[in-house]
Order: structure tokens, then C-alpha cells, then sequence
């Protein structure tokens, strides 16, 4: 058996923890049969999901998202990097062991809604349905805290669990209307299907891709490199998964082509813009990778880049793209915004660098963030309230009318933080050569 699972199973369940989730959860249903009177069934079944939810997908991420913590607490963390316990076993024993109780309670819960619902004939659906969305945040949860892990930031678990509890209270909504989906149809590249079996597939999917994201972490963390063909992999996904909502849309029939480029533009640009705050951002990283390039070790070069890098330099031709196919259509309606947006997401990551870069980046992320709304809302609100519109759009060039004056601006922008960036990370470069 797996080494981490059975320290997990050994750890979880004690005779008193086994005796008394069941126990617990008998006297809550036995209260609703006692006063609910004739609807008791249909009223145990609701209740029953409700207590799963938040048993198996609340509870259970924020257990996900404590075992690295605790780990890294206890000083634990380094031996088991040290052991022979391989990246994929700890990644399922981490996940699954760490909220073997929550699914104990979990299971509990759907045998007795199986018992209990008017409408036994959707049973395993609802099944599938909800120990997908259980796998799905408690996997980001563990995702959220390797990646504050990587970050060398935040080394508790109550941002990551925040994220994940905001995150879970939109998505509930969602998993509570499964009734509805049962009746419902996806349209998918053309295609109908029942939308509860399609939401069930892309759940399955979207954990599939959340443990692999589990397992390329870890296995980092165990210095096991490789190159990032699961990234790419993972973009061509979404970006292949997102087209199909669209791609027989009326609007799209006459233009696939500028909707797949338009879709890669806004997956590249948006995966590495969350990316880039999430990752670890230090001089180092970029002396490691420019000490590669000097040598021609491009395999350690790959293999070192960041993914946010990935993305960023694949989405600078999908920019360029849409504007030249929006030139061609009409030349009087060009639309450069894809290529604003691109240089300013480069201003950004240059800007979030450059404090990095300092010699104390501990509070880099949320001086940046600060300093993006001031550019994004404070600066540009307060401008134009003063009627100082040219200077409100120097600040801003998205809200710039004129094409060219607009993306020269965002040009000007990004080349000026890039320059920045460039003069003090060589200044800390020739400090660490002293």
C-alpha cells in the first residue's frame, strides 16, 4: 500500500472519529423525519446533498489544502522530499488520504439520499455528479497551497483556502441545480447532450487535469525536471474545449478561424496573467535561465522557463493576428485591442518583477497589485473627473479612441517597466558577483 495513504489511514481513523460521523449525521436526519411529518423523504435527500457538500467539498478542501501546510510545519516536508516515496504517490496519497474522512462522512451522505430520493432512476448521475465536484476542490485546494508552496509566499493555508472558499460558494450554486441540468441540452460543436451528463464529463476532466497539475508540482518540488508539454497540452484543451460552445454560433460560421485565434489570445493571455502572481518570481530564476541560453543548454532552458513565459510569448502572435484579420475585414474598424491588452500585460509582469527584484521583495505582490489599481482605476477616474481626458488615456490607452495612438502608448508603457526591470536586475546581478 502507498507509505503517505496508510499514514493518512492510520492518522484518520480512530474508533471514536468512525463512531461519531455516523452518529452525527443520524441524529440529524432522525430530527428531520421526526418533524417534517409526510415530506420527510424528499427533505432527507436535499439535506443529505447539503451535508456532503459541505462535508466532502468545503471541509474537505480546506483539509486538502492543510496537509502540505502541516507538512511544512512540522518540518516534515523536506524528509519526505528526501525519501523514496515517488511524485505520483505522494500526490494521490496527499489527496485521497488527507480527506479519507470527509469522504467517509461523504459516502454516508449519498447512501442515504440514494435511499431517500423521489427519483431514484437519476441516482447514478448524481453520483458521478457530486464525487467529481468533491475530487475537483479538494484538488485545487492542494493545487492553491503547492502553488502558494512555489511562490515561497503565504506559508499558511488561509489565502489558499480563502480563494478556494469563494471559488466553492459560486460554484455550489451551480451544483445545486442539478435537477435542472437533467432536463436541460449542451450544445457542443453542434451537438445536443443532456447537460447533467456533459457538466459530469467536463468535472471529471477538469480533476483529471487539476491531479496532473498536483503531480508536475510535486514532482518540481522533488527536483524532477521536464519539459512543459503539459502545459501546452492543457492550453490546447481549453482552448479546443472552449471553441466548441461557440464555433456553430450564427456569428462564428463565416470566421472559425479568427474565433480559434481570438480564443487561444484570451486562454494564453489570461492563464499566464494569473500564472505570473502565482509563480516564483525571483533574480535567480532569470540568472539560471540566462546562464542556459550563454551555454546553448536549451533542454535546461525549456525545462527551467516558466509557464507563464509559455503563454505569454504564444499569445504575442495570436495579438498580432486578430488585429491583421480585423484590418482585412474593415479597414476603417481595426481592432487593436487584443495588442493593447498584450502590452499591458507585459507592463504588468515587468512591474511585478521589478519589485521582486528588490533587495526585500516580501510585500512585491501587494505593492503591484496596488499600483495596478491605481493604473487601471484610481489614476484614469480621477483624470477625467479633472477633464484631463489625453492625459486620463496616457494613463489608460485602452480608453484611447485612436488606434495607433493607443497601441503606441501601451508600447511605450511596457519597453519603459521592461527597461526598468532590466537596469535592476542587472544591478542585483553584478551585487551577488562582488
Amino acid at each position: 500500500m502507498n507509505p503517505e495513504f496508510q499514514r493518512y489511514l492510520q492518522l484518520e481513523f480512530s474508533l471514536a472519529r468512525m463512531v461519531v460521523m455516523p452518529t452525527f449525521l443520524g441524529i440529524i436526519f432522525s430530527l428531520i423525519y421526526v418533524l417534517d411529518g409526510n415530506g420527510y423523504q424528499k427533505t432527507i435527500a436535499n439535506t443529505a446533498l447539503i451535508f456532503y457538500t459541505l462535508i466532502v467539498l468545503f471541509w474537505g478542501a480546506k483539509q486538502a489544502a492543510n496537509s502540505l501546510f502541516e507538512e511544512i510545519n512540522n518540518h516534515t516536508w523536506d524528509i519526505q522530499k528526501t525519501s523514496a516515496i515517488s511524485a505520483w504517490s505522494l500526490t494521490w496519497g496527499k489527496l485521497l488520504g488527507s480527506t479519507l474522512y470527509n469522504w467517509y462522512g461523504g459516502f454516508i451522505c449519498l447512501a442515504i439520499y440514494s435511499y431517500m430520493t423521489p427519483e431514484p432512476f437519476f441516482t447514478p448521475l448524481i453520483w458521478v455528479y457530486f464525487i467529481s465536484a468533491g475530487i475537483f476542490a479538494q484538488s485545487s485546494g492542494l493545487l492553491m497551497s503547492l502553488l502558494s508552496l512555489r511562490s515561497e509566499r503565504n506559508l499558511n493555508s488561509s489565502f489558499s483556502y480563502l480563494f478556494i472558499l469563494l471559488s466553492l460558494f459560486l460554484f455550489s450554486t451551480l451544483l445545486f441545480n442539478y435537477l435542472s441540468f437533467l432536463r436541460s441540452t449542451a450544445h457542443w460543436y453542434g451537438h445536443s447532450y443532456n447537460e447533467a451528463n456533459f457538466i459530469s464529463i467536463s468535472l471529471c476532466l477538469a480533476c483529471g487535469w487539476c491531479i496532473i497539475g498536483i503531480y508536475r508540482l510535486i514532482a518540481e518540488a522533488l527536483r524532477i525536471r521536464s519539459l512543459p508539454w503539459v502545459w501546452i497540452a492543457f492550453i490546447v484543451f481549453s482552448t479546443t474545449y472552449t471553441i466548441g460552445f461557440f464555433i456553430f454560433e450564427e456569428f462564428f460560421k463565416k470566421d472559425i478561424t479568427h474565433l480559434i485565434i481570438g480564443a487561444s489570445f484570451i486562454i494564453l493571455s489570461t492563464s499566464g496573467y494569473i500564472l505570473l502572481f502565482l509563480d516564483e518570481n525571483n533574480p535567480m530564476l532569470a540568472r539560471r535561465l540566462w546562464i542556459y541560453a550563454q551555454q546553448q543548454k536549451w533542454q535546461r532552458f525549456i525545462q527551467e522557463i516558466p509557464c507563464w513565459v509559455i503563454s505569454l510569448s504564444l499569445a504575442l502572435p495570436c495579438a498580432f493576428l486578430l488585429t491583421l484579420f480585423s484590418s482585412f475585414e474593415n479597414i476603417e474598424e481595426i481592432t487593436p485591442i487584443p495588442l493593447v491588452i498584450y502590452f499591458l500585460i507585459i507592463r504588468d509582469a515587468s512591474l511585478l518583477l521589478y519589485f521582486n527584484y528588490a533587495l526585500n521583495p516580501k510585500n512585491a505582490t501587494g505593492l503591484t497589485l496596488l499600483y495596478l489599481v491605481c493604473l487601471y482605476f484610481l489614476f484614469p477616474v480621477i483624470l477625467f473627473n479633472l477633464e484631463f481626458k489625453l492625459l486620463a488615456e496616457f494613463v489608460l490607452p485602452l480608453l484611447d479612441e485612436n488606434i495607433i495612438s493607443a497601441s503606441i502608448i501601451a508600447a511605450l508603457q511596457a519597453f519603459f517597466v521592461i527597461f526598468l526591470l532590466f537596469s535592476r536586475w542587472k544591478k542585483r546581478m553584478n551585487q551577488m558577483d562582488c
